[in-house]
């Protein structure tokens, strides 16, 4: 994957009010997010994705799940596996994260 498209998908994904939290436990708003990716500093390399439960409240949805991830997070390679809680909600005709987890 290309940083640049990376960083483009993260724009059109989160929802403008999004905060993500980060691998060091901080949370970050959607611009500091695409920044990170978009300056190159984290550069995922792959994301195995386990399988995923989906709850749908109306416009709203929870999404959890456990994914193998790994690539170079400012200038140190490592993998991991992480648990995640996304919210997501329903505009314009597509789904957008409200609060997630980095990788």
């Amino acid at each position: 994957m290309r940083i640049d498209t990376d960083a483009r998908i993260l724009e059109r994904f989160y929802a403008k009010e999004a905060r993500i939290q980060n691998i060091d436990g901080s949370v970050v708003t959607k611009m500091d997010d695409v920044a990170i990716f978009a300056s190159g500093r984290i550069k995922p390399e792959f994301i195995d994705r386990g399988p995923l439960d989906v709850t749908t409240y109306g416009s709203t949805a929870v999404v959890t799940g456990a994914d193998h991830l790994g690539g170079t997070v400012f200038g140190h390679y490592g993998e991991m596996y992480l648990r995640f809680t996304d919210i997501l909600v329903r505009r314009d005709g597509r789904w957008q994260a409200t609060k997630t987890p980095s990788f």
